[in-house]
């Protein structure tokens, strides 16, 4: 619990771990809340559903960082390279010509032995290598320099909050359906009269869950992912203005 308490105190891990953790955890936590809120006197509610809470952040805040990283991997291959090297090509127009041929002069004047061509009919293939080199330089840059570069720093913690949120989508999916099938199980207890005549709470959960499953399959998706992927890579490479 010290070692959990002690990573999550850092700012980085708070918003790119805990919190897709917390949010992975919320359909158990809810359903938890929803089956036991009347057997429970208020005090035995908080403290035991929030201890078990806490219990699955620890659980799924261990996973989700290895869940989001096999995605971005898989993302990469989809790509067939890293949005920071995409962003950098002539070929892409995410960033226009004239700002790309500046950035590209910086950055050979900054990093010793880069040769970045400095014309669009100038690149190669095997520029790539030389693309990724200077992101590092420049990712490295931007880290140390946090106060100057605020932007670069936020865009890489909403970037790495939504690539492990979609990595770890699969486990809200899980959670949603099993919940919803142990009360389908549950149903067959009660007859058809008292579900028409007592909906509530009967069928309150499968509700909930049904709920909570379609807006997670909307509302997380690769598309937001890949978006907050380019943001970064494009805050990441305006750095270069400042240099």
């Amino acid at each position: 619990m010290y070692k959990f308490l002690k990573e999550t105190i850092d700012d980085f891990n708070l918003h790119a771990r805990v919190v897709p953790a917390l949010i992975i955890a919320l359909p158990v936590y809810i359903y938890l809340m929803l089956k036991h809120i009347i057997a429970l006197n208020f005090v035995d509610t908080i403290l035991t559903n929030s201890g078990i809470f806490l219990l699955l952040i620890i659980v799924f805040y261990k996973v989700i960082r290895n869940l989001g990283k096999k995605y971005e991997e898989k993302m990469y291959k989809e790509l067939m390279a890293k949005p920071t090297t995409i962003i950098l090509r002539y070929s892409n127009n995410l960033i226009d010509e004239i700002s790309k041929d500046r950035y590209h002069k910086k950055l050979n004047e900054k990093v010793k032995g880069l040769r970045l061509p400095i014309k669009k009919e100038n690149e190669v293939k095997e520029d790539d290598i030389k693309y990724e080199s200077a992101i590092n330089w420049l990712r490295k840059y931007a880290n140390s320099n946090r106060d100057k570069e605020p932007r670069v720093y936020q865009e890489l913690k909403d970037y790495n909050f939504w690539r492990n949120l979609y990595g770890g989508k699969v486990l809200i999916i899980c959670s949603c359906l099993i919940c919803i099938m142990i009360e389908i199980i549950n149903l067959m207890e009660y007859g058809i009269k008292q579900l028409v005549n007592t909906p509530y709470p009967i069928i309150m959960p499968i509700l909930v869950m049904t709920i909570i499953l379609i807006l997670s399959c909307l509302i997380i998706n690769k598309k937001v992912v890949k978006s907050k992927a380019f943001d970064y890579a494009k805050t990441l490479l305006e750095v270069c203005d400042n240099l």
